[in-house]
């Protein structure tokens, strides 16, 4: 039984933290499915299926906008420094507020780093046993560090700071492409519409 490598929730905290900026975009088809998204159940096998295809045609269509959105938010970084130094700054904040509302996080974080390497020793071992447990393992301290990085965006501060570089990356992304704009908005409209948080 095969298993994607576990990654690194420290290295992987910065596109987390980006594509939650865009509105929420994190792999929306599996979300959905996560959440038990579906379209109500109705009497009609026709109208069901029909049900079915429109909102796959929803998570076709908000895939392609996020990987476009991705694309040029990531241009957008790689060019402007003024950004750079803006995202570095929030995530900063982020972070310390994430240590003042739990002082483990930082422990929860270095174990993160640690479980990659656990992983391939257990691969290389072929314990599936202990793979599963690291694998049980690093959902959970994902699970609560994304539980702790969501409560902490509510706080007006980071909220604040949040909304600023938004701004300011959008308007970046929209000299890139004309329609960046136009695409953030639909895809806002596409979360809803597939019942995800914002």
């Amino acid at each position: 039984m095969s298993s994607a490598p576990i990654r690194s929730l420290k290295r992987r905290t910065p596109l987390l933290l980006t594509l939650m900026i865009l509105g929420g975009l994190l792999t929306l088809s599996g979300r959905a499915l996560a959440q038990g998204t579906s379209v109500p159940p109705v009497q009609d096998p026709q109208a069901q299926a029909a049900g079915s295809d429109s909102l796959q045609a929803l998570l076709t269509e908000a895939q392609q906008l996020q990987q476009k959105l991705v694309r040029l938010q990531q241009q957008a970084l790689s060019e402007n420094e003024d950004l750079q130094e803006l995202e570095n700054a929030l995530q900063d904040s982020v972070q310390s507020a994430m240590v003042e509302a739990d002082s483990t996080i930082l422990q929860t974080m270095a174990r993160m780093e640690r479980l990659p390497q656990a992983y391939q020793a257990a691969q290389q071992a072929q314990d599936q046993e202990q793979l599963t447990m690291i694998q049980a393992e690093a959902q959970q301290l994902q699970a609560h560090y994304l539980r702790l990085q969501d409560q902490v965006m509510q706080r007006e501060d980071i909220n604040a700071q949040l909304e600023s570089f938004r701004e300011e990356l959008l308007e970046v992304m929209v000299t890139l492409d004309p329609e960046a704009r136009k695409m953030y908005e639909r895809m806002e409209e596409l979360s809803e519409l597939i019942g995800l948080p914002g």
